[in-house]
């Protein structure tokens, strides 16, 4: 049975990657970009009640300027034909994104940082995987009195390392979608010679990442086991 549902997923996994798929024009994306932000400040409670022009970043749970925070997707554009294999039938879809300080969503994309679904307290925590952005402070800078993290001077990745996303009750975003990049994230970190201790302070086993393919699947049930199984063999594309 499980190596019927591994062939099912499969085919199915052969055909979004062999499907083509037409691509928008840069207006469209600008037109869809707009609508996406706008319905992710709606959804994450992210629009502030007395300034309509600064957005918070679910990481920081800070307001910036909406120009500087990202409606970035949790499954990227370049990505988007696997996307009815995680469950959904679009990349705009308000629960493959986050809103957040720019320069977190771009080193999401380089696949330095991760956000890995938590099953005792149903949070997604932030993983920052390399040693060498630990130290490395956040550009634009962001003081840490500001964001409410101890001490003087401007937040870097190893601050944020372990925080937690700022999320209305029972309101989440695609956690398998969270937990495709997450794993490979961390089998890129583990192939590579990048020094990477301070990643290695949350290295799922196989048996962890067991569990929480197992706990995604039961509480983000948007696509079938086999077509997830599937999921779990692919690597996300490094998107610079």
């Amino acid at each position: 049975m499980v190596e019927n549902a591994v062939r099912r997923g499969n085919r199915n996994l052969v055909i979004a990657l062999t499907t083509v798929v037409p691509e928008s024009t840069a207006s469209d994306r600008v037109v869809h970009q707009q609508e996406f932000k706008q319905k992710l400040r709606m959804r994450y409670n992210c629009i502030h009640s007395s300034n309509p022009d600064v957005t918070k970043c679910m990481v920081l749970n800070h307001f910036f300027t909406t120009k500087d925070v990202t409606a970035g997707h949790l499954v990227s554009l370049n990505d988007r034909r696997i996307t009815t294999l995680i469950g959904f039938s679009t990349v705009w879809d308000e629960r493959n994104g986050i809103l957040v300080y720019k320069p977190l969503d771009l080193r999401y994309r380089s696949m330095e940082l991760t956000y890995v679904p938590n099953p005792t307290n149903h949070s997604i925590v932030l993983r920052v995987l390399y040693d060498s952005i630990a130290d490395t402070a956040l550009v634009p800078h962001v003081r840490r009195s500001t964001v409410g993290i101890a001490g003087s001077g401007n937040v870097t990745y190893g601050d944020i390392n372990g925080r937690e996303l700022q999320l209305p009750v029972l309101t989440y975003p695609y956690r398998r979608a969270f937990l495709r990049h997450a794993h490979s994230s961390y089998n890129l970190m583990n192939d590579g010679c990048r020094p990477h201790r301070i990643g290695t302070t949350f290295n799922p086993t196989e048996e962890e990442w067991d569990a929480l393919f197992e706990y995604c699947k039961v509480t983000s049930p948007e696509c079938s086991d086999s077509d997830f199984i599937a999921v779990r063999n692919m690597s996300t594309d490094v998107d610079v």
